[in-house]
């Protein structure tokens, strides 16, 4: 596994004569601070990075960490706090999974076997929204999954004004993120549908 840097960027406005692309309705992050070790490990601090090893090994550190829980519980927290995370930004924005304004999941820049074996099945249990994986492209972007994945949803236009979508983000420490947009129809304080 090879680290590299990335960087998003969103702009925000609440003038009411701005021009939005999308809606933002809600968002939400919950966490599972007791995951925090599975990519720290049980190193001391050191004064400097790679200073104990050579290489950063997020591998070893995970196996290490996953072998000192349950078989299965790392799955069972990651399905309860997606599962939180996903109903509380739907309640906040108004939205039921069901909604048939809702029309895709945009999901987090991740392996597809992460995305198979958990995000895609507990996904389809809360709504039957199409799920999009844009990772294939770039691999995890840390704290950009969330803005990147906001930015390819303008940029692939996978929303007709009035549709919503969930855009989900995770990072270690150990974090989950959903937002809830909107594309504006045109009568919406200057929604454009371009």
């Amino acid at each position: 596994m090879a680290y590299g840097d990335a960087g998003t960027a969103v702009l925000l406005s609440t003038e009411p004569d701005a021009r939005p692309r999308l809606w933002l309705h809600a968002i939400a992050t919950v966490a599972a601070p007791q995951l925090e070790a599975m990519t720290r490990g049980d190193d001391p601090a050191a004064p400097a990075p790679r200073w104990l090893r050579g290489a950063v090994d997020v591998r070893t550190t995970k196996k290490a960490f996953l072998r000192t829980l349950p078989r299965n519980r790392y799955a069972e927290i990651e399905r309860a706090k997606l599962t939180e995370v996903i109903t509380t930004a739907l309640a906040d924005a108004g939205l039921t999974g069901d909604d048939p304004r809702l029309a895709r999941v945009i999901l987090p820049r991740f392996h597809a076997d992460s995305l198979d074996s958990g995000y895609r099945p507990l996904v389809a249990e809360l709504t039957p929204a199409e799920t999009v994986d844009f990772g294939r492209d770039t691999g995890h972007l840390g704290a950009g999954d969330l803005a990147a994945g906001l930015a390819d949803l303008l940029d692939q236009h996978l929303l007709a004004p009035g549709e919503y979508a969930l855009v989900l983000s995770a990072g270690v420490g150990f974090s989950w993120s959903c937002a809830v947009v909107s594309r504006p129809v045109p009568t919406e304080r200057g929604g454009d549908p371009t």
